[in-house]
């Protein structure tokens, strides 16, 4: 109108009524989808924010790979909440969820289920019923897949459901699709796939080129100690196979199952030593080396004996194993904790500047499990390494996790090694960060001041460690 100057609130509402009737449309059109979950986005309250992996569900794979090499990286991967909205948002989004899903045939979902542009539309709309509107979610879950969520007489099956279930599972663009609904699954649900499709099948379809990541999915949200069990059993013996046939993602999702429900630690333990053939003592010294590179204790000891001097690039499946496992309860992380000990400490120091060792020696330090004597063991062990390792991109966010985790003594003598190489740090790009989350230059004029300032620090973390823990007040520290 004129005169009258409309509110966002007004005008993004305004944009959703004059368009509603065509969203069943627009979601599969390649440049409209794009607009449509951006919207999606604004009216859940959720922030615009591409993660840079380019999986996220608004940029293409080929707008994430220019916005990769061409812009900047700074605010990449940052942690964002979701934002407060007026009512009136959500109840357009509910709006506009209802007016989809009533103006598709169920043939048509079907079919969009498996298409390119409109699949990750359809995701997103069960990523934000399921914050949003419990019902809803499961409305649209049936809709996709043929009333699943309502019981059935038993001994009944629905054939033309199981059938589609099935080509999604083996879709490329469908497994998608149903690794969300693995994520937003209510338990009833969860166990309904499970015993449905999934039971018994675990093994022949984390083989699968495509319905494993599916199942990765699946083990990464089991819900239960005794559902957890069940499939456990079911995949542990063949570890090994999945170890040799290139399958290291549903390893790593057994080991994230087993931390997420807090159950089957000592089983998974069990299977990754027959994996990895680490059955002794002095095996599993190698225990690290082995999950970190991904193979076998007998191939790692073929390799060191033809002393190849090529340095292997460790597997990133193989560190986020030991991130996890650090995780664990104190007696089944024992593994992991006594071969890092049973290493040189100059390779452990290798580690920290390594981009995918580094994090393996992060988790030590930020693990809300371990005991504060092994985390000072490690800190004692790079003494007089903290100035080198200040210098290089990756350690020195390792120094910032040590300083995060250290008394008021241990950071003294970082803190006085650090000071000794104030010059050559102030000039190198990373270094110079280090000084200031250190302080250095207060801890050279008023060390006093320092002191009392760290202390403080201390007594907050105190204070607050009960509540958070020390990962997150490591991970807080090194964002700072």
């Amino acid at each position: 109108e004129e005169g009258v100057l409309l509110s966002a609130e007004e005008m993004i509402l305004n944009m959703c009524r004059q368009t509603q009737e065509e969203f069943t449309a627009l979601i599969s059109d390649p440049f409209a989808s794009h607009i449509i979950r951006v919207l999606l986005y604004v009216l859940a309250g959720r922030t615009v924010a591409d993660d840079g992996t380019g999986k996220g569900t608004v940029r293409s794979k080929k707008s994430a790979k220019y916005n990769e090499s061409n812009n900047s990286k700074t605010n990449a991967g940052a942690f964002r909440p979701t934002r407060l909205v007026p009512p009136s948002f959500k109840e357009m989004l509910r709006t506009i969820t209802s007016t989809m899903m009533n103006g598709l045939s169920d043939s048509i979902v079907r079919s969009l289920a498996v298409h390119q542009v409109a699949n990750p539309v359809l995701q997103l709309l069960l990523e934000v019923s399921a914050k949003d509107d419990e019902a809803s979610k499961d409305g649209l879950v049936d809709k996709l897949l043929m009333d699943i969520t309502h019981e059935e007489e038993p001994g009944t099956k629905n054939h033309d459901r199981d059938a589609y279930v099935e080509t999604l599972l083996r879709d490329q663009v469908g497994s998608h699709l149903l690794e969300k609904i693995m994520q937003v699954a209510s338990p009833a649900l969860f166990q309904k796939f499970y015993t449905s499709y999934f039971r018994g099948r675990l093994v022949k379809l984390s083989f699968h080129p495509i319905a494993n990541y599916v199942i990765q999915q699946f083990f990464v949200h089991a819900k239960t100690p005794v559902q957890l069990a069940m499939m456990v059993d079911e995949v542990v013996p063949e570890f090994e196979q999945f170890l040799q046939y290139g399958r290291p993602g549903v390893i790593r999702a057994v080991v994230e199952a087993c931390k997420n429900v807090g159950a089957c630690h000592k089983e998974v333990i069990g299977g990754l030593c027959a994996a990895f053939q680490t059955h002794t003592t002095i095996e599993r010294k190698e225990f690290m080396h082995v999950v970190l590179n991904m193979e076998t204790y007998d191939a790692l000891m073929e390799r060191r004996a033809q002393q190849d001097s090529i340095k292997p690039k460790f597997h990133p499946q193989g560190a986020v194993i030991l991130q996890l496992l650090l995780q664990f309860p104190e007696e089944h992380s024992k593994i992991v904790v006594d071969s890092y000990f049973a290493q040189k400490e100059e390779l452990m120091y290798a580690w920290t500047m390594d981009p995918v060792g580094s994090h393996v020696i992060e988790a030590f330090l930020t693990s809300p499990t371990l005991n504060l004597k092994v985390k000072r063991k490690i800190l004692k062990s790079f003494m007089g390494k903290y100035h080198s390792m200040a210098k290089d991109r990756y350690g020195g966010h390792t120094v910032d996790k040590c300083w995060a985790v250290s008394d008021i003594e241990m950071k003294e003598k970082i803190a006085a090694e650090l000071l000794a190489h104030e010059q050559e740090l102030s000039q190198n790009f990373h270094g110079k960060f280090i000084l200031r989350n250190c302080k250095i230059d207060q801890f050279k004029r008023k060390r006093e001041e320092w002191v009392e300032r760290e202390k403080g620090i201390e007594r907050k973390k105190d204070m607050f460690m009960d509540i958070l823990g020390d990962a997150v007040l490591a991970t807080a520290h090194g964002k700072q």
